[in-house]
């Protein structure tokens, strides 16, 4: 057996098992979303404005549920299902209607700034709602 060879594979699985996959399809991301962030969002086709909770799980996978997103305002819950995350930019879709009337599969991004907030930007079927997310 080529000792260097069988070297150089044990190198790169115990690589790949400290680092984590490349493919983000096949493991979870410990992110840095996670928690409970609530504010205010605002619609960019009126002067309404809505207050909002969202939850984002530790551990998330692509495709699947990763929290909940609850607007106070309207007294309506949508779970979230993680589309991806690259970068500082977490892109989800309204999976599920939990509680109220109002559609999902809309889709979202999170956007996390330097500062620590999340800038959210949401497109509905009829409206385009954006503002900042606190930590709680």
């Amino acid at each position: 057996m080529n000792t260097k060879f069988f070297s150089g594979v044990m190198d790169d699985l115990v690589r790949n098992i400290a680092v984590g996959h490349k493919d983000s399809k096949l493991y979870y991301f410990d992110n840095k979303f996670s928690g409970k962030w609530s504010g205010t969002m605002y619609f960019a086709n009126s002067s309404g404005k809505t207050d909002i909770v969202i939850t984002i799980l530790t551990r998330c996978k692509p495709g699947k549920v990763c929290g909940t997103l609850e607007n106070k305002s309207a007294n309506c819950i949508w779970e979230l299902t993680l589309d991806e995350i690259n970068g500082d930019v977490f892109s989800y879709t309204f999976s599920k209607t939990l509680k109220g009337d109002y559609p999902f599969g809309s889709v979202g991004k999170l956007i996390l700034r330097s500062d620590g907030t999340l800038y959210r930007v949401h497109q509905t079927p009829d409206s385009i709602v954006s503002g900042t997310l606190t930590r709680q």
